[in-house]
């Protein structure tokens, strides 16, 4: 509990800098004091210049806004909060519920299915308690293209598979009833928009972090089940974006400097390279006055399909060999990764499983016509994460791979993409010895 919060009922309330506030709710007055996947970053509250009693309501004064809220047993709501500040000379006011149409974007989760005839975007989704994030729903290309024209045009020809699967059976009866027809081309209406971002020419964001899941107490991410708490801040920056950068590295830390050769040209290609392709082109880089820094290989480093973590015997018959090469040649090595499952015909997969159980699920699915039994990997489980990082990566890394390009994740938490979760498990795998992490995703 922090001497600097003020604490009123059923809420608490924390001034991390006169533009940005923290605002809580929760029925039991047990508020959340570990750090979550968006407010990362150890919080070093300033002290409110003000408390002051107006009638039914509280005023708190940061020095540059002020928080009025009333009925604080009840969880917040458009009647018993608002926060006001100045903003060129002029008075702005907002409470729950309010929309920012006026909101300059954000950054997007992935570049999957936009440009040429896909969805092109055109705006910004209105910024408020309950903006979609159309980037959140993950439909796979290959079953849109069935029943997409945009898709029909880039695929028009699906998979040999597309029938085949338990779980798109569902899909199918969709598509024929309409459900499935409706909710693709939503989906391009609202893809069309970037989800909202921290900067607005209103001068303010509102940000609901009452959901987003928590680090335990090692650091890894989990679930708050806190159904029913709230947990808010409110940044008020007017026209200084600037302060608004400047509080939200407050509340989320600073940003990781990248290792040096990933400033330098990084090469990667379709079909993949052996070892003498890979002399070869250092020395064409370097012909030209361009020393190559980082080599990337696509999924082909390993045996063919997702699901293989044993090396392609083709291109890296001698892996040891392979790493200390391209050391040699001062060139930092990147694997492409799907941690999706581990295949059953995988040497890895009796250690994975064993390690993983008791909650893993082993399934079967068809690759080029043969039926394999493959053990699933929820990455934002912790169990199953600290298993597949042991069983699957560890040798590699050990053996001198520099990072990995994330080409998708799967996982189960509420409010926190698989993604997220294995993107941070992937930097932190990279910043073994000292190393300044990396990732590609």
């Amino acid at each position: 509990m922090n001497a600097d919060a003020i604490i009123l009922g059923n809420r608490r309330f924390l001034c991390l800098s006169p533009t940005l506030v923290r605002l809580e709710y929760a029925a039991d007055a047990r508020f959340e004091d570990r750090q979550s996947v968006v407010a990362a970053a150890p919080r070093r509250p300033a002290r409110f210049r003000a408390h002051e009693r107006e009638g039914r309501w509280d005023v708190l004064d940061t020095g540059f806004m002020q928080i009025r809220a009333a009925e604080h047993l009840d969880p917040f709501h458009r009647l018993n909060l608002e926060i006001r500040w100045s903003d060129s000379r002029l008075m702005q006011c907002w409470r729950p519920g309010d929309r920012d149409h006026q909101n300059l974007g954000g950054a997007l989760r992935s570049l999957d299915r936009y440009g040429g005839e896909a969805a092109r975007l055109d705006g910004v989704h209105p910024a408020g308690m309950e903006s979609p994030d159309p980037l959140a729903t993950n439909w796979p290309a290959w079953i849109q293209c069935e029943v997409d024209p945009l898709y029909e045009s880039l695929h028009p020809n699906p998979p040999a598979d597309f029938n085949r699967g338990d779980w798109l059976g569902e899909a199918r009866r969709e598509r024929n009833d309409g459900r499935f027809l409706h909710r693709t081309f939503n989906w391009y209406k609202e893809a069309r928009r970037f989800a909202p971002g921290l900067l607005s020419a209103s001068g303010y964001f509102f940000l609901n972090d009452s959901e987003s899941a928590v680090f335990d107490h090692e650091g890894f991410p989990v679930e708050r089940r806190r159904p029913g708490a709230q947990d808010w801040y409110f940044f008020a920056y007017g026209r200084n974006y600037r302060q608004a950068l400047a509080d939200f590295r407050l509340l989320s830390g600073p940003g990781s400097l990248p290792p040096l050769k990933s400033l330098g040209i990084q090469f990667s290609r379709w079909p993949a390279f052996t070892e003498a392709e890979i002399a070869d082109l250092v020395r064409s880089f370097a012909a030209n006055g361009y020393p190559l820094s980082t080599i990337i290989m696509d999924m082909e480093w390993h045996k063919e399909g997702w699901g293989h973590w044993e090396f392609n015997p083709d291109l890296i018959p001698d892996p040891a060999r392979f790493f200390a090469s391209c050391r040699e040649m001062g060139l930092d090595v990147v694997f492409n990764d799907h941690p999706l499952d581990v295949r059953e015909d995988d040497e890895h997969f009796t250690a994975y499983v064993r390690e993983a159980r008791p909650d893993v699920e082993i399934r079967e699915r068809e690759y080029n016509g043969k039926r394999v039994r493959m053990a699933k990997v929820d990455i934002c489980d912790k169990r199953q994460n600290r298993a597949f990082c042991a069983v699957c990566h560890a040798p590699i890394l050990k053996l001198g791979l520099d990072y990995w390009w994330n080409d998708g994740s799967r996982g189960q938490m509420i409010a926190t993409s698989g993604q997220l979760v294995a993107n941070q498990t992937f930097f932190e795998e990279s910043e073994r010895n000292g190393r300044r992490g990396m990732l590609l995703a």
